[in-house]
């Protein structure tokens, strides 16, 4: 999966999502550093990739146990612990993120 950002922010986080759960963190994504994954998403499996403003969501051997609904953030969104997940609600930037698959 691949996004599309016209700014170019330092920070992406990736969710994922299924069916009747709530969004589970990821990996975030540092420009110019690396991605740091959550202890509960397998490193060799999920992978980012940020190059100029396009930024890729790379899965090696999936199966159907990945069906799930990805979101990509410019900044954290949700916030809490790794069981429960809330939704910040304040934000002063809006951006459009173009998902292409």
């Amino acid at each position: 999966m691949r996004t599309r950002t016209s700014i170019s922010s330092n920070y992406f986080f990736w969710y994922r999502q299924k069916d009747g759960d709530s969004p589970k963190y990821m990996m975030v994504l540092i420009r110019g550093v690396g991605s740091f994954h959550s202890t509960k998403f397998d490193e060799s499996k999920f992978g980012a990739e940020l190059v100029g403003n396009s930024l890729s969501l790379k899965m090696e051997a999936v199966d159907v146990t990945d069906s799930a609904v990805y979101y990509c953030a410019l900044r954290p969104t949700l916030t809490g612990n790794t069981n429960t997940l809330n939704k910040n609600l304040c934000s002063k930037d809006n951006t459009i993120v173009q998902c292409l698959h």
